[in-house]
């Protein structure tokens, strides 16, 4: 098990987030975490706290786990059959682009999310998200970039009209995110002839 035990601790040190931080958050003493991190067996529990406070999705995390499992190969691929759903191919979740969008991403391309945390939203500066028109509940996508005060979706498409906001701070930034009906961020696109 130390394969996933290890790959905790990354997560944790790629978040910049130390054991004893992690240990307050979730209520443990810093020694079960640090335990968690060599070779113990971590309760779901934990997991869905250390999912929810690194802002790492849980599906993705679970994945994680049982690849690293010491069981029947048989076993663990039926397990990933489970967590992957009937296409193992497909990285999240599938929508259908049907509103003015990316320029590159037309409408009626089928576009593939990786969820995202709807808290402490870690963004990837200048890649592509999917979201869900609150108004009309169509899917659309923009380039998101986030500034120290301000939020931009970039669409580079004559057909729609870039949007910047004014945020003070992450938390108003999550908010507006939600608000505008983020997906995730767009990790394959397919055009549909």
């Amino acid at each position: 098990m130390g394969k996933f035990n290890q790959l905790l601790k990354e997560h944790r040190e790629q978040q910049g987030m130390q054991v004893k931080e992690l240990a307050a958050a979730t209520d443990l003493h810093r020694n079960t975490v640090s335990n968690y991190e060599v070779d113990r067996d971590q309760p779901v529990d934990f997991l869905i706290n250390f999912s929810y406070l690194l802002n790492y999705p849980f599906l993705d995390l679970m994945k994680e786990r049982v690849s690293c499992a010491n069981a029947l190969p048989e076993a663990i691929e039926s397990a990933m059959d489970s967590l992957l759903g009937a296409n193992k191919e497909l990285p999240g979740n599938s929508y259908m682009v049907e509103e003015e969008s990316y320029i590159d991403i037309p409408i009626g391309t089928t576009v593939y999310c990786e969820s995202i945390l709807t808290k402490n939203i870690k963004i990837v500066e200048n890649k592509v998200y999917g979201f869900i028109n609150p108004m009309n509940k169509k899917f659309f996508t923009a380039r998101l970039k986030s500034g120290d005060n301000s939020l931009h979706l970039t669409f580079n498409n004559p057909a729609r009209e870039d949007l910047t906001f004014y945020v003070e701070g992450e938390t108003e930034r999550d908010v507006f995110l939600q608000a505008l009906g983020l997906v995730g961020r767009v990790t394959q696109a397919t055009i549909n002839y």
